[in-house]
C-alpha cells in the first residue's frame, strides 16, 4: 500500500507508513501512520512539579498535531496534570494513559498482552461496557465470562466515565496477578476474581461453511492481522470457495495500517506503468487516473489530503504480495453493526467503494462513526498520550466521522431467537 499526498503544486511526498495504533500514512507522520511511538527515558513525576512538566509537555504536542487546535485551552496553567488538560478538551478519543496502561496498549497493539482475554466495546451514549468475544481458552473463558455479558465494576471501582483505553488498561495487568470484574449476565449480578496471564491475541478465525462458502470472524486490527488474513485466504483459494463472509460486527478497529493492508489483499494494484509513488497532482487529484484503487481518503488540520492506494506491497515485511496471495476473485459478503468502529470501516469502505465484480455487500447495520486517527506518543514519565491527529474518508470521499457506514442490506440481529440473522442473510446473498 503506498500513499500520495494531494497538494496544489508538484512535489515530492514523504513516504512514512509506521506501525502502531493509528494511521499509518502520510506526510511525516500521523495518527497512527507516520506517528511514531516516541520513547524517552521515564523520569517519575508523580509529584506536583513533575506532573506540571508532563502537562506541559502533553500540552506542546498537542499544540503541534491536535486536529481540532480550536478546543485547546490558551496555555495549559489552569490544569494541574495531563489529565485534566485532557479531559478539558471534551473529546473521547483523545485520553491519557498510565505507564501501566500505556504498556499493555502497546501489547495490544502487537497482538501480545498480559490480561483475561477478552475484546471489549463501549456503547454510543449510555457508556456500557460489553465483552464482544471471549478467547478460547483464555482465563476469561475457564471463568464462564460470556460475549454480550456487561462489564460493570473493575476491582471494586465503576467503569461509567471511563474511556474504553481506560478500561482495557485497568483490566490486563502483570502476569500472575488478579483482577475482579462485577458483571451483569443474562440479567443477573455477579463478581468473579481471573488471574491474568500472557496471551498472544488471534485477531481473526475462519472456517469452512456449507455450499462452499469461507467465514472470516476478525475482531480487531493488530500489527499480526494482515498475516494471518493471507493464511486464510490461501486456504480459501485451495479449498475452492464460491464465496466468503467476513464477519465485522463488533469489531472496534486497532492498527490504521493492517486495515490497509488487508484492503490490499483483495484490491490489485492497477497504476500505469512508471507511476510514482508519491507525486502530487493537485488538489483535484483524487479523481485522476493516476490515483485508482484508492483506499483511503487522509485529512489533516490544515486539509490537505493524503491518498493510499493499492500496490501489492506488504508494509510489515516489506515485499511485494507474490500472485499466489492476491485478490480474492469471489463474491465478499461483509457483516457490520453498530459496534464496528474505526480500521474496521476503513477496511469495509475500501472494499465497497472499490468493488467491481465480482460484487461486495455489507450487511448489518450503520456503523459507529469513527472516522479519525489517533497518535501515540510516550511521555517522559512512561505514560502515553493517544490523540486525534487526522480524519479519514472512504474512497470516494464521503465522511465516516459521526456518520458511519450504512450497510447495502440492513439486517437487525435479533436477541430473542437462537439464529444470527445477518449470518444467514449473508449466506443467502452469496447462493443467489
Amino acid at each position: 500500500m503506498r500513499c500520495v499526498s494531494v497538494v496544489k503544486s508538484l512535489m515530492q511526498s514523504l513516504l512514512v507508513c509506521a506501525l502502531l495504533i493509528v494511521f499509518g500514512c502520510g506526510g511525516g507522520g500521523d495518527g497512527g501512520g507516520g506517528g511514531e511511538v516516541q520513547a524517552p527515558a521515564a523520569t517519575g513525576g508523580t509529584d506536583s512539579a513533575g506532573a506540571q512538566r508532563v502537562r506541559d509537555e502533553a500540552f506542546a504536542i498537542l499544540q503541534q498535531g491536535y486536529l481540532f487546535p480550536e478546543r485547546l485551552p490558551r496555555t495549559a496553567g489552569a490544569f494541574a496534570n495531563v489529565d485534566e488538560l485532557v479531559r478539558s478538551l471534551g473529546d473521547r478519543f483523545t485520553v491519557h494513559l498510565s505507564a501501566t496502561g500505556f504498556a499493555n496498549f502497546l501489547g495490544d497493539v502487537q497482538g501480545r498482552v498480559s490480561g483475561i482475554g477478552v475484546v471489549i466495546s463501549q456503547e454510543t451514549g449510555t457508556g456500557r461496557v460489553l465483552i464482544t468475544e471471549v478467547v478460547p481458552n483464555s482465563p476469561a473463558a475457564r471463568a464462564g465470562l460470556m460475549a454480550g455479558d456487561e462489564i460493570v465494576e473493575i476491582d471494586g471501582t465503576s467503569v461509567m466515565g471511563l474511556s474504553l483505553e481506560e478500561v482495557s488498561g485497568r483490566i490486563r495487568g502483570p502476569t500472575g496477578t488478579q483482577v475482579s470484574l462485577g458483571l451483569r449476565q443474562a440479567g443477573q449480578s455477579l463478581m468473579t476474581t481471573i488471574t491474568r496471564q500472557v496471551l498472544v491475541i488471534p485477531s481473526l478465525t475462519a472456517q469452512l461453511l456449507a455450499n462452499g462458502i469461507g467465514y472470516i470472524r476478525q475482531t480487531t486490527f493488530s500489527a499480526l492481522s494482515t498475516g494471518e488474513l493471507l493464511g486464510v485466504l490461501q486456504m480459501f483459494k485451495a479449498a475452492g470457495v464460491s464465496g466468503i463472509i467476513f464477519d465485522l460486527r463488533g469489531n472496534p478497529g486497532g492498527v490504521e495500517q493492517a486495515a490497509q493492508e488487508e484492503a490490499d489483499l483483495f484490491i490489485a494494484d492497477q497504476r500505469p506503468p512508471g507511476f510514482i509513488t508519491g507525486l502530487t497532482i493537485g488538489v483535484d487529484g483524487c479523481t485522476s487516473a493516476h490515483l485508482t484503487q484508492v483506499l483511503v481518503r487522509i485529512f489533516d488540520r490544515n486539509g490537505q489530503e493524503t491518498d493510499c492506494v493499492a500496490d501489492d506491497f506488504n508494509f510489515f515485511t516489506l515485499r511485494a504480495y507474490s500472485p499466489t496471495d492476491r485478490a480474492v476473485d469471489v463474491p465478499l459478503v461483509i457483516l457490520v453493526d453498530q459496534m464496528t468502529a474505526s480500521a474496521a470501516e476503513l477496511l469495509t469502505a475500501a472494499l465497497r467503494e472499490n468493488s467491481t465484480l465480482p460484487a461486495v455487500t455489507v450487511i448489518g447495520t450503520r456503523t459507529f462513526g469513527k472516522g479519525l486517527i489517533q497518535q501515540i506518543q510516550r511521555l517522559s514519565d512512561g505514560s502515553g498520550l493517544i490523540f486525534v491527529i487526522r480524519e479519514f474518508r472512504t474512497p470516494k470521499g464521503n465522511r465516516i466521522a459521526d456518520i458511519g457506514l450504512a450497510p447495502d442490506i440492513v439486517v437487525t440481529d435479533d436477541p430473542a431467537t437462537p439464529a444470527d440473522e445477518p449470518l444467514e442473510r449473508g449466506k443467502a446473498q452469496l447462493r443467489r
